[in-house]
């Protein structure tokens, strides 16, 4: 009998030790596979935008407006979709683009041209006259960040972004793709057949000379 129950109590050991064997949790198979970061909602378009009156070239007009960013700035909705597109690609270079400005009320470019007007502050455009009022000037957090300047110098265009102020490397304007990409080649093959034009003239052709006219200043 003591044969017996000894040989019964190493089978159930032999048991239990195999039971152990596989104890230990496989790694998840999810870990080997890159995960997307999520996005933040801060910087994703929210369904329903916001209606504001602002301008465009002098005239009054009803902009939908949606905000973007930590900071919630109003951005005009097509510039918004624009930007967005241009950030991710930014940040695939490592370069965070954010925003400062965007949208502006009549009362809050009235302030800021005021303040210019005594001194203090960044040149202002005059209430009514600021592209910000459409929504579609933005004024992008280049200072803090190396190398965005470049960036938006090289890849601006692709997304039909323009820098329209020399002395202001953050303030850029959505004027869409094929203006931003093309307006530059245009100019310069209207000026290209015009020079053509003149050239093609005869030599020996002799002009008149006429008296100079006074000018008149451009009420520009």
């Amino acid at each position: 009998m003591g044969a017996i129950a000894l040989c019964g109590l190493t089978a159930i050991l032999a048991t239990a030790r195999g039971g152990q064997v596989d104890a230990t949790p496989a790694a998840p198979a999810a870990e080997s596979q890159a995960v997307a970061p999520p996005v933040d909602p801060a910087w994703m378009i929210p369904a329903n935008p916001i209606e504001r009156m602002g301008y465009r070239e002098g005239r009054r007009q009803v902009f939908e407006v949606v905000p973007l960013g930590p900071n919630a700035v109003e951005v005009e909705l097509s510039t918004a979709r624009a930007f967005l597109a241009m950030r991710a690609a930014a940040a695939e270079a490592g370069i965070d683009l954010g925003l400062v400005s965007g949208f502006r009320s009549v009362a809050q470019q009235r302030a800021l041209f005021r303040a210019w007007r005594k001194g203090r502050g960044n040149r202002a455009a005059r209430p009514g006259e600021s592209n910000h009022q459409s929504g579609r000037a933005l004024d992008i957090a280049v200072t803090t960040e190396p190398g965005a300047v470049e960036w938006l110098e090289s890849n601006g265009a692709l997304f039909g972004f323009k820098r329209t102020v020399k002395s202001e490397p953050w303030h850029w304007e959505y004027v869409e793709v094929p203006v931003a990409r093309g307006a530059t080649r245009r100019v310069a093959k209207k000026k290209l057949a015009k020079a053509l034009v003149h050239a093609k003239r005869p030599a020996s052709v002799k002009t008149s000379v006429r008296p100079a006219r006074r000018v008149t200043a451009s009420r520009r």
